[in-house]
């Protein structure tokens, strides 16, 4: 098998140093796709987990996997994700509305002061 020389090595390169160099290249590849599989994976993971609701049970192929308390964390933080992106459109969409900061909060059951961090996270003015 013959040893593939970049056209783009330094002539003075001894094939070694050029072969070291092709195979931290080949690693630092495979770490990259290693890393993407992952992220990949883990979010396949909360995908199904989130799918389950409380159907979740220790016997869970995922469960037994990655552990029972991981996956029932991964749910929870699944749900509280989901619970923050439904107030920040109904936050939103109030606005959009011309509601005003205090009938927000209280429509919505929180903070006046979370309120205002939201509109100013999405742009919105600062009406009280």
């Amino acid at each position: 098998m013959a040893l593939y020389v970049p056209s783009k090595a330094p002539k003075s390169a001894s094939p070694s140093s050029v072969a070291d160099q092709l195979l931290a290249r080949h690693r630092e590849a495979v770490a990259r796709a290693s890393t993407l599989a992952a992220a990949t994976d883990h979010a396949n993971v909360i995908v199904t987990l989130a799918s389950l609701g409380d159907k979740l049970t220790p016997d869970h192929p995922v469960a037994k996997a990655i552990g029972y308390r991981k996956a029932l964390a991964l749910v929870a933080a699944h749900r509280r994700s989901e619970l923050a992106s439904y107030r920040r459109q109904s936050v939103r969409r109030l606005s959009m509305e011309g509601r005003k900061v205090r009938e927000i909060a209280a429509e919505l059951g929180i903070s006046r002061q979370y309120v205002v961090k939201l509109r100013a996270e999405l742009g919105a003015g600062r009406r009280r």
